[in-house]
């Protein structure tokens, strides 16, 4: 479709990824030969890279976002901030915690899954915008302003979770 970006060279890009040739190729070796039958010697060398993922994902992050940082004053930028803010952190998780109420599953699972509903944007985006050429000023914007808002609907959301899903 047209908001997904769907499209036979899209989903050669998709299978091309690295990130999910890693995924499918560790799915693959830990079904078949099980993780314990790699050598001790892998380990020791992914151990370093699985560390510096997490910062040095938040530091390509920052820069994405500060790339983009003047997306917040561009022309028509309030609507799409007050409509990402309305959608994702309110509409969204209304919904998923109404809808996981009556699930038949145990109370943790509704309080993660509701939890989960409630957070902002993610970082993720910027990543899949920049692979399939997505509008960035939009996704930072939307990752921007759910996010400070985040800091304030969260707390409130789990309260109210924690009531309604009891």
């Amino acid at each position: 479709g047209l908001m997904t970006g769907f499209s036979h060279k899209n989903i050669i890009r998709v299978m091309k990824n690295p990130p999910l040739i890693a995924v499918v190729s560790s799915l693959m070796i830990n079904f078949l030969i099980g993780g314990d039958a790699l050598p001790s010697w892998i380990y020791t060398v992914m151990h370093p890279i699985a560390v510096s993922s997490i910062p040095l994902g938040l530091f390509i992050s920052g820069a994405a976002l500060a790339e983009s940082a003047g997306a917040l004053m561009k022309k028509g930028g309030l609507r799409v901030s007050v409509g990402s803010v309305v959608l994702r952190m309110f509409v969204i998780p209304a919904i998923m915690v109404l809808t996981v109420k009556f699930l038949p599953v145990s109370h943790e699972l509704k309080m993660i899954t509701a939890v989960q509903a409630s957070m902002p944007a993610g970082m993720l985006t910027i990543a899949i915008i920049k692979y399939f050429g997505g509008d960035m000023e939009t996704a930072v914007q939307t990752i921007l302003t759910t996010t400070v808002v985040g800091l304030f609907t969260i707390p409130v959301w789990i309260e109210l979770f924690s009531r309604f899903l009891s």
